[in-house]
């Protein structure tokens, strides 16, 4: 901000003064001090000679040094120092200061030698003056509302604070000052400053040049919008923004009222109030039509089959809209004077099309959307274009539903053939289960499913449950059909491939006596022995030997052609689904595991000649039999008879029986004495008797173990602990396999 500052004059009067001689406090050689032999510190005097250096040591500044006849080289102010050069041999030296005084002719104490350093330490007083002014200013201030005024002072603009106030420090005189603002009156005046002792203060409070316009919201004028000098300012009821003082045009606007306009006089900060009266310009109306049609006001929906409501004055398009009709309409000219009256509408007109409804059986009864229609063949000339629900019915037939869409002016042609079935509606107690009908799956387990008349298999399916199947036969009297699914053991396991299902049971791990133990040591071979203590952890075991359901779902072949792979006049040891495998070599055995495992995706694999003997034995639940399940070998094998042999007839008939077929042993397994050899996963070799822990048997060898005896094999082969071995390429009719799955 520009200021003009007029010319003050000032009293200067000296009040006392002091000033104190300079001294020397200290002066002293600094013999381990180079700097006036170091490259900084060198200097010469007018002879050529190194001169010697003095480092002065003082708070002030501005002294000079005189040195008599030999003068004194150079000096330099340094920080907290003065350094002076002077020649060797310098006996004295004088020290001036402008305020501080001469210390004329200090003797030096000793003597100033060439390439030395010294140092003075000086002690000063300090010349203090004391002078009293006169001043001839005083501070001028404003208080200014409202704060975005505009200040002038003698014609120069004042910048003011949020807060609405200036000051200025200034010389004695009269000053002009004008304040003004939009929407203000403006103000003016004068003030004098001629005492310094205080600050001069000027409030200015401008007087409002506007008012505002306040409107009632009462009764009509609620929410009508409210207009100043068309600008809109709100909905009623409301208060408009300051308005410049003097006259104003106002409106207020609502639908079906008539506009309201006033002018009004606005004064300085007051506030005028309106309360205008409305005038309705509308009428209540009815509008009605003889049909289920919708009725819309300028595309408006209002009702269906009539409406009452208000309308204001004007002229409107209505019209009646029907699904499949012609949409109805006039235009119509409304007037506050028709208020009350009933205005009855044209319906809508039929889109119609025609049907043709044919069926194989005849005479079925026909329903449309619901409404019985009589018997087909039928034909209907009239009826409404769009979509239809057309229903059949007839005792010993399944009812056919099918949805129609009827084109205008077009006939429509139907001939259903009915399904000599019914509806059956299944239940099942496992909400998630799903269902099988005839092979294909049809989603949930419970709900209803169009069935022929005649036998059907069913299977259900869950995760948790065994799978439940069935054969029913649908006839005329067939309705529902419940199905019961048993939780699944959770001591085994049911896997399902390409429709083959088999079991796997658990085998809780333990530690058993491998080997002739006691009761096999009469019979025992000697690659039963030595006994020796084996320690395994828990798997699952097959309930069966593989199936050949099970082999031709994985691998697509039949025993048969697994025979014919390596001697057609081989001949068949029992055929059928539920009978074991055989004829597999060890390594086909390792094939089929392999895509086995994909179809799964689980681990599958042969057991360990431990995991088999353990599991022969029963495991933790062993009763020490001699073969698998029983002492007595009939109750559990089919095995076969040795010329020469003593120890059973046999019962085998020289052919592989169905699994299953003999009891189980303690775990639940079948046929582990008998029916079939079962592949082993160890090479072949001698035991050892250290102890072990789920061992895995010799890493390489010659032959694969093979267990459990086979139809053509005599009790002592069935035993639960003896061993047998053949090349792991040799098919076998008496050679099958036992799956495992690691826990």
């Amino acid at each position: 901000m520009k200021r003009y500052l007029l010319l003050s004059f000032f009293f200067l009067t000296f009040i006392g003064a002091f000033a104190q001689n300079i001294s020397v406090k200290s002066f002293q050689a600094l013999p381990m001090d180079m700097t006036a032999s170091s490259l900084e510190g060198k200097k010469t005097d007018q002879n050529g000679n190194v001169a010697a250096l003095i480092k002065v040591v003082t708070a002030e500044k501005d002294f000079s040094f005189e040195g008599g006849t030999l003068g004194i080289v150079d000096s330099q102010v340094r920080k907290g120092e003065i350094w002076v050069w002077v020649p060797r041999g310098l006996r004295k030296i004088t020290i001036l200061h402008d305020k501080l005084g001469v210390l004329r002719d200090y003797r030096f104490p000793i003597e100033i030698e060439a390439e030395r350093t010294y140092e003075m330490v000086l002690t000063t007083a300090k010349i203090e003056t004391i002078v009293k002014e006169e001043v001839r200013m005083q501070y001028l201030g404003f208080q200014i509302s409202p704060p975005n005024a505009t200040l002038w002072v003698n014609d120069d603009i004042w910048e003011l604070e949020p807060d609405g106030t200036a000051t200025q420090f200034l010389n004695f005189g009269t000053y002009s000052y004008r304040v003004q603002a939009p929407n203000y009156h403006p103000d003016a005046g004068k003030v004098t400053l001629n005492n310094a002792n205080k600050t001069e203060i000027v409030s200015v409070n401008l007087k409002p040049n506007f008012g505002w316009v306040e409107v009632a919201g009462d009764g009509p004028l609620k929410d009508a919008s409210v207009y100043v000098d068309d600008n809109f300012i709100g909905k009623a009821p409301c208060k408009s923004e300051a308005l410049k003082s003097g006259q104003h045009t106002l409106r207020v606007v609502k639908k079906m009222y008539a506009t309201y306009s006033q002018t009004v006089m606005v004064a300085d900060n007051e506030t005028i109030r309106v309360a205008p009266n409305l005038t309705a310009d509308f009428a209540e109306v009815t509008l009605k039509v003889d049909a289920d049609a919708d009725i819309y006001v300028n595309d408006e929906r209002k009702g269906t089959r009539s409406w009452t409501g208000p309308l204001g004055s004007g002229t409107y398009k209505i019209e009646c809209k029907q699904p499949n009709h012609e949409t109805s309409q006039i235009t119509k000219e409304i007037t506050a004077s028709m208020a009350g009256q009933t205005l009855t509408l044209p319906a809508p007109k039929p889109i119609y099309g025609s049907l043709n409804v044919e069926s194989s059986p005849n005479f079925c009864q026909l329903f449309i959307d619901g409404k019985a229609q009589g018997n087909t063949p039928q034909f209907i000339p009239e009826i409404l274009v769009g979509s239809h629900e057309i229903k059949l019915t007839k005792e010993g037939y399944a009812d056919h539903m099918e949805m129609v869409t009827i084109v205008k002016g077009e006939r429509t042609q139907m001939k259903p053939t009915m399904s000599n079935g019914r509806e059956v509606q299944f239940t099942c107690n496992v909400p998630n289960a799903t269902l099988e009908i005839d092979g294909q799956r049809v989603n949930s387990a419970s709900g209803t499913y169009m069935l022929t008349y005649g036998s059907h298999s069913i299977r259900a399916t869950a995760a948790e449950y065994l799978d439940y199947s069935a054969t029913i036969n649908v006839s005329g009297n067939t309705r529902t059909y419940g199905i019961t699914m048993q939780p699944l053991r959770k001591d085994e396991k049911t896997i399902t491939v390409n429709g083959v299902s088999f079991t796997m049971k658990l085998v809780e791990g333990g530690t058993f006596q491998m080997g002739a133990t006691k009761e096999q040591e009469s019979d025992a071979a000697s690659d039963e022995k030595p006994v020796h203590s084996v320690t395994l952890s828990d798997y699952y075991l097959g309930e069966t030997e593989v199936t050949q359901a099970l082999w031709e779902a994985v691998m697509g072949t039949t025993v048969s052609q697994q025979r014919d792979k390596a001697d057609k006049s081989w001949s068949l040891r029992g055929e059928g689904g539920d009978y074991p495998m055989y004829y597999v070599s060890w390594n086909e055995c390792q094939e089929f595991i392999t895509k086995l495992n994909r179809l799964t995706g689980k681990n599958f694999r042969l057991p360990t000649e431990a995991e088999w003997e353990y599991a022969a034995r029963g495991g933790t639940k062993s009763k020490g039999y001699k073969y698998a399940g029983s002492s007595t070998l009939r109750d559990v094998a089919w095995f076969g008879q040795w010329i020469g042999k003593t120890y059973d007839n046999g019962n085998s008939g020289e052919k592989t029986h169905a699994v299953k077929t003999k009891s189980p042993n303690e775990l639940g397994l079948y046929d582990m004495s008998g029916n079939v050899w079962e592949w082993c996963q160890d090479w072949y070799g001698s035991y050892n008797s250290s102890s072990q822990t789920n061992p895995q048997g010799p890493s390489s060898g010659s032959f694969r173990v093979l267990r459990g005896g086979c139809w053509s094999n005599n009790a002592w082969g069935c035993r639960v602990s003896d061993r047998f071995l053949d090349y792991p390429g040799k098919r076998n009719g008496g050679n099958g396999f036992r799956l495992c799955l690691p826990q």
